[in-house]
């Protein structure tokens, strides 16, 4: 075999491992979203909220501002909301990895897990309380 057609025989090769590397690489990524995606959702169906506690928390209530000026019209669950994940939860934000913070106390930097490697079923997410809300001794209203 000369040397030309070899080099084009190995080049084709080569291009042949490529694309079914890409291709494989393609199908992990597919289906790492299709299992985070249905791991949500069964995390998701094991959360229960309280139709009363969801509509509590749905329910507009207002935020003084400064005399002489109309009160901000707001809801609990907007108040009480994580800033770095936007849910509710109980203990420090399952999406946080680690917090930096300055010597005068203020937040330097924060690190995040990457999405889907934090369990999201310990959030209560905005989704949630209004489907919850919306049911009433089990009845849609």
């Amino acid at each position: 075999m000369s040397l030309t057609i070899r080099a084009a025989a190995e080049q084709r090769i080569t291009s042949i491992v490529l694309a079914v590397g890409r291709a494989l690489a393609a199908l992990a990524a597919h289906l790492r979203g299709r299992w985070h995606a249905a791991a949500t959702a069964r995390a998701r169906r094991r959360l229960v909220v309280d139709p009363e506690l969801a509509r509590q928390l749905l329910a507009e209530i207002d935020v003084p501002t400064f005399p002489g000026v109309a009160p901000n019209t707001t809801t609990l669950f907007d108040q009480r909301k994580c800033q770095h994940c936007q849910g509710l939860h109980s203990r420090k934000c399952p999406a946080i990895a680690e917090i930096e913070y300055h010597s005068d106390g203020t937040v330097k930097r924060v690190a995040y897990f990457p999405h889907g490697a934090w369990p999201a079923d310990q959030v209560l997410w905005l989704e949630d309380v209004q489907e919850a809300a919306a049911f009433a001794g089990g009845e849609q209203r």
